[in-house]
């Protein structure tokens, strides 16, 4: 898990990028300012850099080496929306990938709320 998180922390490019542990065995790398293409562009470099490093993986049913499975959702802020339905979103596209065969990215664009006018 640590060559792992290192890997998710390599792939953060700017400051204000940011990995994290996220539940049990769930990472999350927050990309501010980048859109739906370029989010799915870092987290297809990512996939393929863990592809790469063949790290062992003796538990696994599913593979000898550990794959990593990504969803990505993007939106831009809103003052009506919180960050749970940008969680929400990269957890359905997170669990759209593992259902499509593993190892692989899958991305969703999350449509928030317009802010009410007064």
């Amino acid at each position: 898990m640590r060559e792992l998180a290192r890997l998710c922390a390599d792939a953060a490019e700017t400051s204000d990028d940011l990995a994290a542990r996220y539940g049990g065995e769930e990472l999350a790398l927050l990309l501010p300012g980048r859109d739906l293409r370029q989010a799915k562009a870092v987290a297809e470099r990512l996939r393929r850099q863990v592809e790469a490093a063949a790290m062992a993986h003796p538990a696994s049913t599913v593979a000898t080496h550990v794959t990593i499975s990504i969803g990505v959702a993007t939106a831009w802020p809103d003052a009506a929306a919180g960050p749970e339905r940008l969680v929400a979103a990269a957890d359905r596209a997170l669990y759209a990938a593992k259902a499509h065969g593993r190892n692989r990215v899958v991305g969703r664009k999350v449509a928030l709320a317009k802010a009410r006018r007064h």
